[in-house]
């Protein structure tokens, strides 16, 4: 792991700075609060086809409960420096194995996982974000295949209203790569 991307996790790890990118990149507005925010697992552990144990690393995860401490759901961030066509089936990989540790639990009903992905490269994702896109399905077949949709935010390319909506050190973050991406130097 680079030390750039160890750095990133790092600072989206602070519930602060956790918050405010899915307030002001998902929700629009104070949705998520800071306090109700907690670091979660981000490793598990799989068999593969093949029988081999693998391991799987999410970048950041938190769980969110209410006022009561109550779990209502799960958050999750993944970073990306490159383009990704096949994203939408890591993502899947990612919240299905959230929802497998509920069902292990016998939670019922299950919990919301709700998986975000940041593209810090100064490229906008023209590629793939969802499940179909990547796979040659027959018309007829169509409507019975599932679609997994991930929703991908190009940091280069947010609009400056966007950016000033931010309120924790990630504004400063995304006026770097908006403006590296624009050729200017500094904030």
């Amino acid at each position: 792991m680079g030390q750039k991307d160890l750095r990133g996790k790092l600072l989206e790890d602070y519930e602060d700075v956790f918050s405010d990118i899915f307030n002001g990149l998902v929700f629009g507005n104070n949705v998520i609060k800071q306090q109700y925010l907690r670091t979660s697992a981000t490793e598990s552990i799989y068999k593969a086809e093949n029988g081999v144990y693998k391991d799987q690393l999410r970048d950041v995860l938190k769980e969110y409960t209410d006022s009561c401490l109550l779990e209502i759901g799960s958050l999750g961030i993944e970073n990306q420096s490159t383009l990704d066509n096949y994203i939408s089936v890591r993502v899947m990989g990612y919240d299905y194995t959230k929802y497998r540790s509920q069902i292990v639990r016998n939670k019922y009903p299950l919990l919301p996982v709700i998986t975000i992905v940041l593209n810090f490269s100064d490229k906008p994702w023209n590629e793939t974000k969802n499940l179909h896109s990547i796979m040659n399905i027959p018309e007829e077949f169509k409507s019975y295949v599932q679609d997994y949709k991930v929703m991908v935010f190009d940091i280069a390319f947010l609009e400056d209203e966007v950016i000033e909506k931010f309120t924790s050190d990630f504004k400063l973050i995304a006026k770097f790569f908006k403006n590296k991406r624009l050729g200017k130097r500094g904030l």
